[in-house]
């Protein structure tokens, strides 16, 4: 029997008036249905039809998982299960969703085919990023981008970026923004970066509001490591991962990012392309 995880942003009204429908059309079809402690304890649902269970059993015996929201709870529901290469499958109810599947509206046809085993599932490349400081290391990874910024000051700041271990770029600028090609259509693209079809492997450099006319997004191999640094004669900068996870920066950080080591898995139908979203 499969089990479906489902994963949901309570700030989206439209999940208690969906969640409750969508678990009894799941046990119509003998689909066993598991749910995290946290949202269970915030969801009036039936026992019988749903287990409620910690995040460790839902991240194991989840073989698919639901994800109610937008590309913000996408991000987050890849942040929980991307390295037990769970398929997550996002059903929209924020805005433009490059992320998520369909809508509440072809939710249950779209269910209809995953429980035939009818769907496809996309490989997405994340970013591995260490930030280094005073001989301790913390790691994280990102779908979208990792951002260098100069966090609530409002001048320009001035950043290092090494490639390899080689200089290639001082950036007087708002910010850097190092993305996948996922990230390319987020706020890389807003920034002036290229559209990259997410099927490639490659890390973009796309700088933010940079004082130069030569400045230009750039696109590196999957391969590259890249580094940077902001100099003690700036003041604090700010790291943000995914626009969900916010880092202080001093002069004495370094931010190693590089390709990560596994990728995240997000569910289409055979029907529905990039080109289409």
């Amino acid at each position: 029997m499969m089990t479906i995880g489902i994963h949901a942003n309570l700030g989206k009204p439209e999940v208690r008036e969906i969640l409750p429908d969508l678990v009894d059309w799941l046990n119509a079809r003998q689909v066993r249905t598991v749910i995290c402690g946290d949202l269970g304890s915030h969801m009036p649902l039936d026992p019988e039809k749903i287990e409620t269970i910690s995040q460790s059993e839902f991240c194991l015996r989840s073989d698919l998982v639901i994800v109610l929201g937008g590309d913000g709870t996408m991000l987050a529901a890849a942040r929980l299960l991307g390295q037990h290469a769970k398929p997550l499958l996002g059903i929209n109810l924020g805005r433009l969703g490059f992320l998520t599947a369909t809508s509440p509206s072809n939710m249950y046809p779209f269910l209809e085919s995953v429980i035939r085993n009818e769907y496809q599932v996309e490989k997405r490349m994340i970013l591995d990023v260490a930030v280094a400081e005073k001989g301790e290391e913390s790691s994280y990874f990102a779908l979208n981008e990792v951002v260098v910024d100069r966090g609530g000051i409002s001048r320009l700041i001035r950043i290092h970026v090494h490639v390899n271990g080689e200089p290639f770029n001082i950036y007087d600028a708002d910010g850097i923004i190092v993305a996948t090609p996922t990230g390319s259509t987020a706020y890389s693209l807003a920034s002036g970066g290229p559209i990259v079809h997410p099927a490639l492997d490659s890390i973009l450099l796309t700088p933010v509001c940079p004082h130069s006319l030569s400045e230009r997004p750039t696109i590196l191999p999957p391969d590259s490591k890249i580094s940077i640094r902001v100099p003690s004669t700036e003041p604090e900068a700010s790291l943000s991962i995914d626009g969900q996870i916010t880092v202080a920066m001093n002069p004495e950080t370094e931010v190693r990012i590089r390709k990560g080591s596994h990728h995240i898995h997000i569910v289409t139908l055979p029907d529905r392309s990039f080109y289409d979203v």
